[in-house]
């Protein structure tokens, strides 16, 4: 783990056991994550991307701990969530915050906005009065809210409204990462943009990393530093955001983007379509994982794994058929 990174994982691998038929003798796992190494350095917006299914939201869940890997280690600003003692990982699971897909299950419909964001804060010793009324109104107008928002209820908000109070939430204990898992989905199109815009004003203004979980890549692209390709519970490429969007070299990065529809019917990617279903995560294929897929495959591909390795400075590919430096770099 760099000097700058708040986040490190290594090797991570988070496998869920299928419960045995009666005719089971040997025990099965799903292998929703499997390997995954990377890292989110202070001030850093990486984007997950990738299929529903492909594991991005586990990754986040042992980030947050709400899953317990299997096996690798989760570094959080340099301390091992695994191995440190219970107070060391108290103090620095505690800087590390999330932002839900839809806002309003995320929050209490029986608190008002105020103890929404000021329980956090609470929970980090401010004590209750002028102090903390100041703190919440404060965050409020830090995320576009204000006094007349301040005793009401999540059911009086719209769905963007409901996503700033959740960000003021995410803010309240003054963390050093926040988990934005699908933040913009559940929203209209003219509110992602002000939501985004917000989040990226807000890196800038506290420096704050982002851990960004998305399937949508106008997203992934209009915030993200870096970006993460997932597939089937592996990173298969991962770069500047800029180069891999513009120039992918793993052939399900570049069918992510030719999936993404043009405002302009007149445009086609003259990319082919991918055939066939993801496999399963209880058995996954042998070799590359996006081999029974891929229309470049060759024999090596069906029988001889691969993993990431570096192709240029700060691009990874896992890929047999990819080019030791990329085309235009």
């Amino acid at each position: 783990m760099s000097r700058d990174s708040v986040l490190a994982l290594q090797d991570l691998c988070v496998y869920f056991p299928l419960k045995r038929g009666a005719f089971r003798r040997s025990r099965q796992f799903a292998y929703a994550v499997d390997g995954v190494t990377e890292s989110v350095g202070r001030g850093e917006i990486l984007a997950l991307v990738g299929e529903s299914g492909c594991g991005k939201t586990t990754v986040a869940r042992a980030v947050l701990g709400l899953t317990k890997p299997t096996s690798g280690s989760i570094m959080l600003q340099g301390v091992d969530m695994a191995q440190a003692p219970h107070k060391v990982r108290q103090e620095a699971g505690a800087g590390v915050q999330v932002v839900f897909q839809d806002p309003a299950s995320s929050l209490s419909p029986r608190m008002t906005v105020h103890d929404i964001v000021a329980e956090p804060a609470r929970t980090r010793g401010r004590p209750d009065g002028e102090s903390l009324k100041s703190k919440v109104l404060e965050l409020l107008d830090t995320v576009g809210l204000d006094t007349q928002h301040l005793w009401r209820r999540p059911h009086e908000f719209s769905g963007g409204q409901c996503q700033r109070i959740a960000i003021a939430r995410a803010l309240a204990s003054d963390p050093y990462l926040v988990v934005l898992d699908e933040p913009t989905s559940a929203l209209d199109v003219s509110v992602q943009a002000r939501i985004l815009t917000l989040l990226s004003a807000l890196r800038d203004a506290r420096g704050i990393s982002f851990l960004l979980i998305t399937h949508d890549l106008a997203v992934a692209q209009c915030m993200a530093d870096r970006v993460a390709v997932m597939y089937l519970g592996r990173i298969v490429e991962k770069g500047p955001t800029h180069a891999v969007l513009s120039n992918p070299l793993h052939p399900y990065s570049v069918a992510l983007l030719a999936s993404v529809p043009s405002p302009d019917p007149t445009q086609r990617s003259g990319a082919a379509v991918l055939g066939g279903e993801v496999p399963s995560p209880v058995n996954p294929p042998t070799g590359c994982r996006f081999h029974p897929r891929c229309p470049q495959r060759t024999d090596i591909c069906s029988h001889t794994d691969v993993r990431l390795r570096e192709v240029s400075d700060g691009r990874s590919v896992a890929c047999h058929l990819a080019p030791e430096t990329p085309v235009g770099a």
